[in-house]
């Protein structure tokens, strides 16, 4: 490649998926003039951006502008590239004044693009149409303004319901962030570097508390007590609620709340060139220094240095011989407990032999068992019912089906 290589002109219609391709390629170009390379991260120049939705095809008049004079946007600091896209469509909207559509699938632009047209206050037509055909192409500006009461607290929303950084809670999706926010939730400090983290904690507490039902509590934990109590409460409820259908401990929220208010923070800023100078391990990220990446922290650090789990391999040993001998108990209990409940208990009328021959009733001895030849013996005192004549021997008699002596040995012990 020298430096008298030609810009890429097209002169012939692409279609979007085509020319998506071709803009977010990286490509090295060398401008003579500054006599150095760089990389310039191809996009749509103002000429290129007007598309006949109902042909789904894009006309290309003049992409002459497309590489031209300093790129002070290239220099951006963020690593999303939802933010990056987002930075480039609203630049284009504000100086350009003209129609702009950004072909995008990740489910974050969406509130980006509506948080910041909003926040900018453009009013030229802007479209977010996915890669895949025959699916809707959203319209920014008329979404604006039939939602614009809960625009301003949607990328917070989004955030703690889940994102691509912050764990998302089980049964609470968009649709329920949504009607929530139409309640006039106010979620201003989430995503504020300023804020102070009382505030930002009861804000986030507030919402996703609502969002389980649970309007007045103060705590996650107590919301979960809450929705524990009404689900197994109702009458005719047979089936206990499963735990990850329950509303998280406010241990671990906290923690989820630090990356989502970290995250919307980012967000906010996505239009500046440089993210907020913020530190993730302060925000429920730890540094893995193996594989030299951030991993989310579920639990908060022990404040008395005593670790979660043991360290050491005796101890673990120990723990989990505690662990199984626990088991094994709790097993033998619960299946003793549950005969006792399910199978009535058998009450006889004597505890002795001597009270047995008084009650007259019929009983059946096998001929040379342990207790005929007590009986003959004469030692029959010694033995009690409730301690048992035979010990562990068994006695069984067969019959054949439907013996008449069937009846005769039902009246009988035997």
């Amino acid at each position: 490649m020298t430096s008298s290589s030609k810009r890429q002109v097209t002169t012939k219609s692409e279609t979007p998926e085509a020319l998506n391709k071709r803009y977010f390629r990286r490509t090295f170009t060398i401008e003579s003039r500054l006599r150095q390379i760089k990389t310039v991260l191809r996009r749509p120049c103002t000429q290129e951006k007007n598309i006949n939705l109902q042909k789904s095809t894009l006309k290309l008049n003049d992409t002459d502008k497309c590489l031209n004079g300093e790129r002070a946007d290239m220099a951006t600091t963020h690593e999303e590239a939802d933010n990056i896209i987002v930075q480039q469509a609203i630049a284009v909207a504000v100086a350009q004044q003209q129609p702009v559509t950004v072909l995008a699938d990740d489910t974050d632009v969406n509130p980006l693009l509506l948080y910041h047209y909003l926040e900018q206050g453009i009013q030229t037509p802007m479209f977010m149409e996915s890669l895949v055909k025959e699916r809707n192409v959203i319209d920014i500006q008329a979404t604006v303004k039939k939602h614009q009461n809960i625009i301003p607290a949607i990328l917070a929303g989004h955030a703690l319901t889940g994102c691509d950084t912050v764990a998302a809670c089980f049964g609470i999706g968009k649709g329920e962030m949504l009607k929530v926010l139409k309640t006039g939730l106010n979620l201003d400090m989430i995503g504020n570097a300023e804020a102070n983290w009382p505030e930002v904690l009861e804000q986030a507490t507030q919402f996703i508390a609502s969002c389980y039902g649970q309007s007045k509590t103060n705590s996650m934990s107590e919301a979960r007590v809450s929705v524990w109590t009404s689900r197994t409460g109702k009458s005719g409820a047979t089936v206990t609620p499963k735990l990850c259908s329950l509303p998280p401990t406010t241990e671990a929220f906290i923690e989820n709340v630090k990356r989502a208010h970290l995250q919307t923070c980012i967000w906010k800023n996505a239009l500046q060139l440089d993210p907020p100078d913020l530190e993730p391990t302060s925000y429920g990220w730890i540094k893995e220094s193996r594989t030299k990446s951030l991993l989310p922290t579920t639990v908060p650090t022990n404040r008395l240095g005593v670790e979660w789990a043991p360290s050491g391999n005796l101890a673990r040993g120990m723990a989990g011989l505690w662990m199984l001998m626990a088991f094994t108990l709790c097993s033998v209990y619960s299946s003793n407990l549950k005969a006792m409940l399910i199978y009535p208990r058998v009450n006889l009328p004597f505890n002795s032999l001597e009270e047995l021959a008084s009650l007259n009733i019929p009983t059946g001895l096998a001929n040379g068992s342990a207790i005929h030849e007590k009986i003959i013996a004469g030692q029959c005192t010694m033995y009690t019912m409730p301690r048992g004549f035979l010990g562990p021997t068994l006695l069984s008699m067969a019959l054949p089906k439907a013996s008449p002596l069937r009846s005769k040995f039902d009246n009988m012990y035997v």
